[in-house]
C-alpha cells in the first residue's frame, strides 16, 4: 500500500493507493512460471501412465470376452474329436 501525503496551503490530504507494484506482479508471475515448469513433466507422465493403464484394461476385457466366446466352440470341437476317435 502506498500512502501519499500532501501538505500545504493550510490543508492536509492523504491518499492511499491500494494495489500491487509492477515488481510484485512480475515476481509472482515468475514463481508461477517456475512451479508450472517443474510440475508439467510429472503431469504428462501421469497422463501417459493412465492412458496405458486404461488401454491394458480394455485389452484384458476384450481378451476375456474373446475367451468366453471361444470356450463353447472349443468344447464342442473337443467333443467331436473325442467322438471321432472313439467311433
Amino acid at each position: 500500500m502506498i500512502i501519499i501525503e500532501f501538505t500545504g496551503g493550510g490543508a492536509e490530504h492523504k491518499f492511499s493507493l491500494k494495489g500491487f507494484t509492477l515488481a510484485e506482479v512480475l515476481i509472482t508471475l515468475g514463481v508461477i512460471g517456475i512451479v508450472s515448469v517443474m510440475t508439467l513433466p510429472a503431469l504428462i507422465a501421469n497422463n501417459r501412465n493412465k492412458e496405458l493403464e486404461n488401454g491394458l484394461k480394455k485389452l484384458i476385457l476384450l481378451w476375456d470376452r474373446l475367451l468366453i466366446c471361444i470356450k463353447p466352440k472349443m468344447a464342442s470341437e473337443l467333443l467331436r474329436k473325442i467322438q471321432v476317435t472313439t467311433a
